[in-house]
C-alpha cells in the first residue's frame, strides 16, 4: 500500500496536453464549442493557436485584406446554448476580421460599464447588465456573463434586440494575457424602423497582448432577412465595415 502514491506520480505526470485546430476555421469553432470548459487549459490551447495566426497579418492592410469567411457553425458547436427557433445554421453570412488595438487586453476587461455607448458607434443605446462577475474588472475572477439591451441603427432599419454576451480571461501558452468573449441572441428580432429581421447571431472575439497593445480576432455568424432581399456580399460587406468601426471605438472608449 506504501508504494501505490509513489507509482502514482509518473502516471499523474502523463496526461496528454491539450490539442486545439491550428486551421482558422476549425479554430473558430473550437472556441466557440469550448468555451465553457472546466479545464482551462482547453480554451488556453485554442488561444495560443490563434495567437500564431495573430502574428502573420499584415495589420496596416484595408480591411478587406485583413477579412476572412470562417466555416458556418454546426449544431454540435452550440449544444450547451438555446438557438431562435425555426432556424438554419447554413443560412448565416460568415464574416471575421483581424485588427491591432493600440490597448492591452487587461484595459478591455475592464470596459464593463452600464453605458456601452462609447465603444458601441452603430448603436442608440445599449445598456449592459452584469449577470455573473462582478468581480472580473478589477481582475481578480475569470468569468463574466453579461445581458445587453440594445439598439442598432443605419441609413436601412433600426432595431432593438437583445443578446448575451460572455467573456473569459485566459492566457497563452507562453504567458501572455488572453480573453474570449462569445455572445448571442436566444430569439429573433424585427425592425421597428424598415423591413430587416434578425433570425440569428452569433459573435466569437478574442483579444491577445501584444507588445504595442493587444491583437484582435472577430468571427460573425449571423442571419439577417430583408424584404426585398439583399445580396449576401452586401450585408458581409457591411458588417466587416461596422467590425471595424466598433473595433475603432472601442480603442477611442479606452484612450
Amino acid at each position: 500500500m506504501r508504494a501505490l502514491p509513489v507509482l502514482l506520480v509518473p502516471l499523474l505526470g502523463c496526461v496528454p496536453p491539450v490539442e486545439a485546430p491550428t486551421e482558422l476555421s476549425d479554430l473558430a469553432r473550437f472556441l466557440v464549442r469550448e468555451f465553457d470548459a472546466e479545464d482551462p487549459a482547453v480554451l488556453e490551447a485554442g488561444v495560443s493557436n490563434l495567437a500564431v495566426l495573430l502574428e502573420d497579418v499584415d495589420y496596416t492592410a484595408d480591411t478587406v485584406t485583413r477579412s476572412t469567411a470562417q466555416a458556418a457553425l454546426e449544431a454540435t458547436d452550440l449544444e450547451r446554448l438555446t438557438r431562435p427557433p425555426d432556424t438554419d445554421l447554413r443560412l448565416t453570412a460568415d464574416v471575421s476580421l483581424f485588427y491591432a488595438s493600440r490597448h492591452p487586453v487587461a484595459a478591455h476587461a475592464g470596459f464593463t460599464d452600464e453605458d456601452q455607448l462609447p465603444a458601441e458607434p452603430t448603436a442608440t443605446e445599449y445598456t449592459r447588465e452584469v449577470l455573473e462577475g462582478d468581480c472580473f474588472a478589477a481582475g481578480d475572477c475569470d468569468l463574466l456573463r453579461t445581458f445587453n439591451d440594445l439598439t442598432r441603427e443605419n441609413a436601412a432599419f433600426s432595431m432593438r434586440f437583445d443578446l448575451f454576451k460572455d467573456f473569459r480571461r485566459t492566457t497563452t501558452e507562453d504567458g501572455r494575457d488572453g480573453m474570449v468573449s462569445w455572445a448571442w441572441t436566444e430569439e429573433s428580432f424585427a425592425a421597428h424602423v424598415g423591413t430587416a429581421n434578425l433570425r440569428q447571431s452569433w459573435t466569437l472575439d478574442v483579444w491577445v497582448e501584444s507588445d504595442d497593445g493587444s491583437r484582435r480576432f472577430r468571427a460573425n455568424w449571423a442571419e439577417t432577412t430583408f424584404d426585398p432581399p439583399v445580396e449576401e456580399q452586401v450585408i458581409v460587406g457591411t458588417t466587416r465595415a461596422g467590425i471595424q468601426d466598433g473595433m475603432e471605438a472601442a480603442d477611442e472608449a479606452l484612450d
